[in-house]
């Protein structure tokens, strides 16, 4: 029940232009909808501390603002990130600071302009049954080795810039391709 109120919630802030940071008692917090629409506009920030998980072929998550997921720090095992389900749509120009791993189990992630950080501390997986196409990829974190690096479970795509700051990316058998054809 509260994973519903929680998207209404949202859906409301979205439209009001306010915004939404999504933490409920323990276990986490999970932003979850299931053949819904969320529609997070250009000034609307959400912050989610847990997962947030698209799930449905009717389900369309559009983000023109600020999406934050992170660790819970109570629950970490918990935390499974933002995680595309069955062929649900997430599309638009917005921000994505992703803490736990980016699982992308969908056809449907329409990166248009939009930029996605990947930030953690500890390794971090794109992963998923589906290649994951980004506009913008950008890695961040302290330390290194293994246990610090970002890992591609899955071939990922690249349209604008790919930033590894002082990240390491492990692409073990996978493919990454970066198809911006413009030096900087």
């Amino acid at each position: 029940m509260t994973r519903y109120l929680l998207s209404l919630l949202v859906v409301a802030f979205a439209l009001t232009g306010v915004s939404a940071f999504a933490q409920t008692p323990p276990p986490h917090s999970t932003l979850f909808y299931n053949n819904g629409i969320v529609y997070i506009d250009s000034s609307v920030t959400v912050q989610i501390t847990g997962n947030t998980i698209t799930t449905g072929p009717l389900s369309v998550f559009h983000n023109d603002g600020a999406v934050y997921v992170h660790f819970d720090t109570l629950f970490p095992s918990a935390a499974k990130g933002f995680t595309l389900d069955n062929d649900a749509v997430v599309n638009g120009n917005g921000y994505y600071e992703i803490e736990p791993d980016w699982t992308n189990n969908s056809i449907s992630f329409n990166s248009g302009e939009s930029h996605v950080n990947l930030m953690s501390d500890v390794e971090q997986l794109i992963t998923g049954t589906q290649v994951s196409n980004f506009n913008i990829l950008e890695l961040r974190g302290d330390g290194i080795g293994t246990n610090r690096k970002k890992r591609m479970t899955i071939n990922v795509n690249v349209y604008d810039s790919l930033s590894l700051n002082n990240r390491e990316l492990a692409t073990d058998s996978f493919v990454l391709s970066v198809q911006n054809t413009e030096s900087t």
